[in-house]
């Protein structure tokens, strides 16, 4: 789910999770990923931006989310 405050930008450039590799191969292919933001604390999003730095290395990552941190949720 997108929140709600993100449901009007474009929607070919702002999508949810499930999405995630399809529409981020389909930008790249438009035009290099120069900024890419991350919302949400979750481990989910944690991986997401760590799977950017690896693969854009130039790019300017950032994560918005409400809170301070990330949330834990697999410690195993």
């Amino acid at each position: 789910m997108i929140p709600t405050v993100f449901e009007k930008a474009h929607p070919h450039r702002v999508f949810h999770l499930t999405r995630y590799l399809k529409t981020l191969n389909q930008l790249n292919e438009k035009k290099p990923l120069n900024r890419i933001a991350v919302v949400g604390g979750s481990q989910s999003a944690v991986e997401i931006i760590l799977h950017l730095r690896q693969n854009y290395p130039n790019a300017e990552i950032i994560n918005i989310q409400r809170g301070y941190g990330f949330r834990l949720k697999d410690t195993k």
